[in-house]
């Protein structure tokens, strides 16, 4: 469910027990051309031999070596994948309960949906990451300022409204009454 539009996902939530969010495969595969084009690029700045040696060689390491298979494993895959039920969010399988979070926050230009958690979350969660992802969270908690959950930013949904809903439903789930509609 690629549109932003909290009304469906709370009728999907009710109705399947889960709302399922999988990448925009569009995003990946134009970002794939993308890499491709720039390791191609790299590929003949490096054989020109003019000065560009090391910004060719960065190219082919960054955009063909790195970027074009992540890249290609995610469009084949439709990988991440978000699952959010009634026990919590889960991307790809890497998940925390929805008593482990603080908040729910919008962070920075790219528009990142942030789950803020309690230390229990972020130890729950750092047991579930592999040790790369473990040090990207790390990178995460330093720029963010606090231990977060971050969700895919190439999942089709704008941020304000996800996040919107990601805090009603956060406050249904822990006990809490969501904001009366009337006054704002």
């Amino acid at each position: 469910m690629a549109e932003s539009n909290p009304e469906r996902w709370t009728d999907e939530l009710q109705r399947n027990g889960r709302v399922v969010l999988k990448t925009a495969r569009g995003k990946i595969a134009f970002l794939l051309v993308v890499s491709a084009v720039l390791a191609i690029f790299g590929i003949i700045v490096i054989a020109a031999g003019e000065g560009g040696t090391v910004i060719g060689i960065l190219a082919v390491v960054f955009f063909g070596l790195l970027g074009v298979p992540a890249l290609g494993w995610r469009l084949a895959t439709g990988r991440p994948v978000t699952v959010i039920d009634y026990a919590g969010v889960a991307v790809d399988n890497v998940g925390v309960s929805w008593q482990d979070v603080l908040g729910v926050r919008v962070f920075g230009p790219k528009r990142l949906v942030l789950l803020d958690l309690t230390p229990q979350g972020q130890a729950t969660m750092a047991n579930q990451l592999r040790p790369w992802h473990r040090v990207v969270a790390r990178v995460e908690t330093q720029i963010t300022g606090r231990p977060a959950f971050a969700f895919p930013t190439d999942q089709g949904v704008a941020a304000q409204p996800f996040a919107a809903w990601l805090a009603w439903l956060h406050l249904q789930r822990t006990g809490g009454q969501p904001p009366d509609s009337t006054t704002g």
